[in-house]
């Protein structure tokens, strides 16, 4: 489908190289009223990599955290557990594993959707007791809180402690047939050996059908810490997030978008421009920060009407568009100096093979070539010098030592782990 493209524009501008508008970030510049670092290409790729190497350094710690072998202690109870298994805990092994591979966003999904992923949790309150001696779970009721106690590695004693409990709404969601119930505010927490490890503290508002208006959500795990806010009311949609650990910012976004979205038309939706009208965000990991901004409807639109081209002479005409309405860029935040802009490109690709038959069928003694061309649009790199760089061209050489630095702590994480 032809646009498939538009579908990755909105991804960068929604995660990769994205922006918010004035009003709602403090970046108060265009690309335009920025100047560019006064730095080679090679010596941005080493301000980056530096830039993540102080990033790693600071989630170095992820592997001593005590949340993390706690939760894949539960993670592997419960996969020997016989009998009946309470609610869907199992999300809660999802947390130790995502731990276990370092994937933090992993970590806030399947937290998230603790609350989510069931019809109703209420459904499924009790305290539930680890027995060693038979590996299975001993339950006893409860009217106002799910309870798990369970033991950590290396503990004899259910010695953690996870609870979780929720104010309903009164309202449901309907998706694909199952009807959820939806809650006002929800919390969840994992104590081990006495300290609070692991704390889900959310709020929640929806729209008539169901779809939420307001999610305000924070997750703390050990020395680090997640939140989210989002609002929306089917039009305009805003987003914030951050990712610290103690009071150092790591990770933060910000953005929203114009549209007209709601489960219904989330389900029955073809195309990027169904829902959205225009989006916008801004990404900081530490010092750098991605911006840009994407008028999904106007690229839709004339994209419409370019459909009687060739191949080549489409694709050039979605650079060309993307160019328009899309913008993108990298800077130093605290320098406030540009790194690089994106500019998109129709790229010619091709790839042949050899066939014994004719167009008719007939087969021939010698075989016969035939060569296919199709086209790509690719965001290249821009620096101060003019070049333009592809993405797997830019990362493919200069950043050994953030890899190194990767590939150790990955290496520390699976040796605290069982």
């Amino acid at each position: 489908m032809k646009k498939t493209n538009l579908i990755v524009a909105v991804m960068l501008a929604a995660f990769a190289f994205t922006s918010c508008k004035k009003d709602e970030t403090e970046t108060d510049e265009t690309s335009t009223e920025l100047t560019f670092a006064n730095l080679s290409v090679e010596e941005n790729k080493k301000a980056l990599e530096q830039n993540g190497i102080e990033f790693v350094n600071h989630i170095n710690s992820l592997p001593d955290e005590k949340f993390i072998s706690a939760l894949e202690s539960f993670a592997k109870i419960s996969d020997r557990a016989t009998g009946e298994i309470p609610f869907e805990i199992k999300e809660l092994g999802i947390i130790g594993d995502a731990a276990k591979a370092k994937n933090l966003v992993k970590i806030f999904d399947a937290s998230t959707s603790l609350n989510s992923s069931i019809n109703k949790l209420g459904d499924y309150y009790g305290t539930y007791t680890w027995n060693a001696s038979n590996d299975s779970w001993t339950k006893v009721s409860s009217n106002s809180k799910l309870e798990i106690k369970f033991p950590s590695v290396g503990s004899s004693t259910n010695n953690v402690t996870f609870t979780a409990s929720y104010v309903a709404s009164g309202k449901t969601a309907t998706i694909d047939g199952e009807t959820f119930e939806l809650p006002s505010s929800a919390t969840a927490s994992l104590v081990v050996d006495g300290k609070e490890e692991l704390k889900l503290t959310s709020t929640y508002q929806y729209l008539s059908d169901g779809s939420p208006s307001l999610v305000d959500l924070k997750l703390v795990f050990g020395s680090f810490s997640l939140t989210t806010n989002v609002t929306s009311d089917s039009k305009k949609g805003t987003y914030t997030f951050s990712l610290n650990k103690g009071n150092v910012i790591l990770l933060e976004a910000a953005g929203g978008g114009n549209g007209n979205a709601n489960i219904s038309k989330i389900e029955n939706a073809e195309d990027v421009d169904d829902l959205l009208e225009n989006a916008n965000s801004i990404v900081s990991l530490m010092n750098i920060q991605f911006v840009g901004n994407v008028d999904v409807k106007s690229i839709a639109t004339e994209l419409d009407k370019a459909n009687g081209l060739s191949d080549k002479a489409y694709s050039q005409k979605e650079a060309e568009l993307y160019n328009k309405y899309a913008e993108a860029y990298a800077i130093y935040k605290k320098e406030k100096t540009l790194i690089a802009k994106i500019a998109y490109e129709s790229v010619e690709e091709s790839y042949s093979y050899q066939t014994y038959y004719d167009d008719n069928g007939q087969y021939l003694q010698i075989p016969r070539t035939i060569t296919y061309y199709y086209y790509n649009l690719e965001p290249k790199l821009v620096f101060k010098d003019g070049s333009k760089i592809s993405f797997e061209s830019f990362t493919d050489t200069g950043f050994s030592q953030i890899i190194d630095k990767l590939e150790s702590l990955a290496d520390r994480m699976e040796a605290k782990l069982p």
